[in-house]
């Protein structure tokens, strides 16, 4: 993947690739690098812009972004993979200061975790256990708004006979800081514990693969490790 930037004092000038016509933003000029023109027409174009682009300052400066790097096929990958390989389209670069350029060649290494933690498509794997949420009597008036305040997201407030009463919203959201003992009628009211035999699993991912996919993966991976011990367990009897 390659790119090229040269930033004047007047703006933002293609070298070698050429821009076409844009408007007003400055931020716009990056989009200028996609399309080839002859030397002259980049000239003119850029005397053009004069008018619109803000005179230099300490603040006078383009991004790069990684969807503006330009795929370059290995081998035979664009037979393979037919489409450019997706990215996140929103990565920062670098930031490029008045007379800067750059000519960047990226190249593209697939590995796993195990190689190095770089090549890991997840960045937080958490579990916690399941909370359980029980009402052993009911909470109305103030002491449901405060139970509302005191655990947020786990309880709600409705209406009921013309009174305000609170019910569980969302168990899950509890973070089992158990606030609603703070007040010892609610106390005698709410009952939060943990299930002993259920999980909460969490996995973040960095959009390499989907949080699902790692799963699924990672359970090929360990049910792999499982089978190659259970053969040499088998070999040494």
């Amino acid at each position: 993947m390659s790119s090229l930037y040269n930033v004047t004092e007047t703006g933002i000038t293609p070298n070698p690739l050429k821009p076409t016509p844009s408007t007003n933003t400055s931020e716009e000029y990056v989009d200028l690098f996609k399309k080839e023109t002859t030397p002259d027409t980049a000239t003119r174009l850029t005397q053009k812009h004069l008018s619109s682009t803000p005179p230099p300052t300490t603040n006078n400066f383009t991004t790069v972004y990684s969807h503006e790097l330009e795929w370059i096929p290995c081998g035979d990958q664009e037979k393979r993979l037919k489409k450019r390989p997706e990215i996140m389209p929103n990565i920062l670069i670098t930031k490029l200061r008045t007379n800067q350029k750059i000519t960047l060649e990226a190249h593209c290494k697939k590995s796993t975790g195990s190689d190095h933690a770089k090549f890991s498509p997840v960045c937080t794997a958490s579990y916690r256990m399941m909370p359980v949420v029980t009402m052993l009597e009911k909470v109305e008036g103030e002491e449901a708004e405060e139970l509302v305040t005191l655990e947020p997201g786990v309880f709600k407030l409705v209406e009921k006979s013309g009174k305000i009463t609170a019910e569980i919203s969302d168990p899950l959201a509890s973070t089992m800081s158990r606030n609603f003992m703070r007040n010892p009628s609610l106390a005698k009211k709410i009952k939060i514990e943990r299930s002993a035999r259920d999980f909460i699993f969490s996995i973040e991912a960095v959009g390499q693969i989907s949080p699902v996919d790692c799963l699924v993966q990672a359970i090929e991976v360990l049910k792999g490790k499982g089978e190659r011990l259970k053969g040499i367990m088998e070999s040494e009897e």
